[in-house]
């Protein structure tokens, strides 16, 4: 019976550490955007869903936030921010290139204050 008992203490002592070694690959990052409807909801987890090392992403558009959760040492924060400024959106306070917001779906237009050049 002791001989049990160990096996079964040894072995939740190791899922235990599995488990939190498994979390600690994993890092989530809150991308402020500018993200205005459901179709962008769609396009931005749709489109994370193809980058390197990401697990998870999520829209909320009540505070214009993204909340991806990836592999590190997989990709990293700059990457993501990247990524999402490749779909046309805003990250964190940076601008898209003016070609990647054209780009976007008409309802997906948020007002950008791009310059009288078409930069940002």
């Amino acid at each position: 019976m002791k001989t049990l008992t160990t096996i079964v203490l040894l072995f939740a002592a190791g899922f235990t550490t599995m488990a939190q070694d498994s979390n600690d690959k994993f890092s989530t990052l809150q991308i402020e955007t500018s993200a205005v409807c459901d179709m962008c909801v769609a396009t931005i987890e749709k489109g994370f869903a193809f980058e390197k090392g990401v697990k998870n992403a999520s829209v909320n558009l009540d505070d214009n936030t993204v909340s991806v959760t990836y592999r590190k040492g997989k990709t990293d924060p700059d990457a993501l921010r990247g990524a999402l400024l490749k779909m046309g959106y805003a990250a964190d306070g940076v601008l898209p290139d003016k070609k990647d917001y054209d780009n976007l779906h008409h309802c997906c237009k948020a007002d950008l204050p791009f310059d009288d050049h078409g930069d940002h």
